[in-house]
């Protein structure tokens, strides 16, 4: 037994052009050729779904053949065509569904139907919807009649997938494009109709489910449906989040905050957070990437109108976006949108979650230091210094490459003469690793204490921050403010930089250690930064490390656009100087010795 209810998408179906929402330029065209009596024989309605095609097809078709039409195109809506019209028994108004009537018999039948003239009215209409669902054959048995029909004949098509349909089809109508609705048009109707229906509405649900619609006015109004049953009839935003299944914005504000100052913990327990209420990890990843993308757009004031945000929302997130940064939200964008490739086929949903957020924040070297040299575990390790987007800016720096800060306590007399400027000299450090050149030794960029006395040098670059030395073995940490003399990007500051990277942060990893070693950058012809390397497997591992090593160069040589290209090359051809296989095994050999050992050991040669 029907309890009399009817769903708001039928109720409030446009019937006349005044109430087809979104479609001003359809709407328009329509009403004028009805007017100016110029009307085609064959009309194609092509978008989205939920958009208003069937519906203008059903108010174009009622209106041309109203036996007493308005002034303004509208149909009378007291003919006998007109009421036979709402009352679903016209004998000139015909719907068909192409999904389940799309074979050659169907076509041939609807061709022979055609040749019936109307009994009421001046035109038998054919609405015609998913049309782009008829086989090949069954379009090719419409082109003749579609082409050219009795006078009295007009056929309305409408589709949501324009692209299936064959040209022979388009270039016979008139091809008509619904857009999305727009998000004030749909919350503006949600608002009315909830007047009418005696609902109680906030505004802000209202937009929330108007975006949710994703341009649809039918999506919105079946949303709108179930939550109002859901909350009995008081629509609020925090029960239409809850409805929707979808994370409050103020969330990805916290976890924006959180990220951008480093705070790992705190990304850790909002996340754990939002998964004890039931959010999987992909719907959280995606809402984060449509928020950065927000961001930024939100970043530049000339697209900031483009969110249609309130003047508080968009405060809020230009000021947000401004922290952040345009380049990290382009990374942070690019990060998640990897996260959502690799989350089909993890065995870790929450892991791949937990470290795609983690990447995005800047690592705090208090807590995550580079992993101390397996060559000088016992001697003191300077960490390097972070500017706010967590980027490293401070070079690798030895302590024989420091003198202490002058503190005024005088220091024990020495026979070996004063300088005013300390002279350069390499690093002389157990198996450091050296390029493989022995021709052209890479010498490391020197550094000198400033003191209050001392005069800086005038192309001079001080770091803004203090470096802070840790703690090893019960030795208290002491602030140096140290001063690179020279920071200009060429091959030899890079392969330096280069080389203590590889010292530091993969000490314990041999094989990211040897890849970086042996893969050293070079300048190309074309000005381009490359590096070399032997296999697909040294190819992917160094293109993995690659964003962090770049972000530290581009820092340290303050050059943003810095690009550094993985290839695979030829061994003897890239080092230039390695005539020979025995020549590239000996200076491994020479640069590590567990290698030297198990040569030794196993008595390998290569083979000739």
């Amino acid at each position: 037994m029907s309890n009399g209810f009817v769903v708001s998408a039928r109720k409030f179906r446009p019937d006349s052009f005044e109430s087809l929402l979104g479609q001003d330029a359809v709407r328009e065209t329509l009403r004028r050729a009805i007017l100016q009596q110029k009307t085609a024989h064959a009309y194609l309605f092509c978008g989205p779904r939920g958009v208003g095609k069937t519906s203008a097809a059903r108010i174009f078709a009622k209106a041309i053949n109203c036996l007493s039409p308005l002034d303004n195109g509208e149909a009378c809506g007291l003919c006998e065509s007109c009421k036979a019209f709402e009352e679903q028994r016209s004998l000139n108004i015909f719907e068909l569904d192409a999904a389940s009537n799309n074979s050659t018999t169907d076509i041939r039948r609807l061709i022979d139907e055609v040749s019936i003239p109307p009994q009421i009215g001046k035109y038998r209409i054919y609405i015609i919807d998913e049309v782009h669902m008829l086989s090949t054959a069954a379009f090719n048995a419409f082109l003749k009649t579609l082409e050219e029909p009795p006078s009295y004949v007009i056929f309305i098509l409408a589709t949501t997938e324009k692209h299936k349909i064959l040209p022979t089809i388009l270039s016979r109508c008139q091809v008509y494009d619904f857009r999305p609705i727009s998000i004030e048009v749909i919350a503006q109707q949600l608002a009315h109709i909830a007047e009418i229906e005696g609902i109680n509405a906030e505004p802000k649900a209202l937009n929330l489910i108007a975006r949710k619609a994703d341009g649809g006015m039918r999506d919105a109004l079946s949303v709108f449906d179930r939550i109002v049953s859901f909350t009995g009839g008081n629509v609020t935003y925090e029960r239409t989040l809850e409805s929707l299944n979808i994370l409050d914005e103020e969330y990805y504000v916290r976890l924006v905050n959180h990220i951008i100052k480093g705070e790992q913990g705190s990304i850790l327990f909002l996340l754990d957070e939002l998964l004890e209420k039931g959010f999987d990890t992909r719907i959280i990843m995606n809402g984060l990437t449509e928020f950065m993308r927000t961001l930024l757009i939100a970043y530049d004031a000339l697209t900031l109108p483009l969110l249609r945000l309130s003047q508080s929302q968009a405060a809020l997130y230009n000021d947000l976006a401004k922290r952040a940064g345009k380049v990290f939200l382009y990374r942070a964008i690019m990060q998640l949108l990897s996260y959502g490739k690799e989350y089909r086929n993890s065995n870790s949903k929450r892991l791949l979650a937990e470290m795609t957020l983690l990447s995005l924040a800047p690592m705090d070297n208090d807590s995550i230091p580079y992993p101390p040299s397996s060559h000088s575990d016992n001697k003191p390790h300077t960490p390097s210094a972070t500017i706010p987007n967590g980027q490293h800016t401070a070079t690798l720096i030895t302590p024989q490459q420091t003198k202490p800060v002058n503190t005024g306590i005088a220091s024990p007399p020495s026979n070996e003469p004063q300088r005013s400027t300390p002279s350069p000299a390499p690093i002389q450090k157990k198996e450091s690793l050296q390029p493989p050149s022995a021709s052209n030794p890479i010498r490391p960029l020197q550094t000198r204490p400033l003191t209050s006395t001392s005069t800086p040098h005038p192309q001079a670059k001080v770091p803004q921050e203090t470096l802070h030395r840790e703690k090893v073995e019960g030795v208290p940490a002491k602030e140096e403010i140290l001063e690179q003399e020279s920071l200009r990007l060429t091959e030899e500051a890079l392969i330096t930089e280069w080389f203590a990277w590889a010292n530091g942060a993969y000490a314990k990893d041999p094989f990211l250690k040897n890849t970086m070693t042996t893969s050293i950058p070079k300048k190309d012809d074309d000005g381009k930064w490359r590096v070399g390397v032997f296999n697909s497997m040294q190819m992917n591992a160094l293109e993995k490390i690659m964003p962090p090593i770049l972000s530290h160069l581009r820092a340290v040589f303050s050059e943003p656009s810095l690009q550094i290209e993985v290839q695979i090359v030829d061994a003897q051809q890239w080092q230039g100087e390695m005539e020979t296989a025995n020549d590239w095994l000996h200076s491994l050999l020479q640069e590590n010795k567990d290698l030297q050992k198990l040569v030794t050991a196993l008595d390998l040669r290569i083979a000739p």
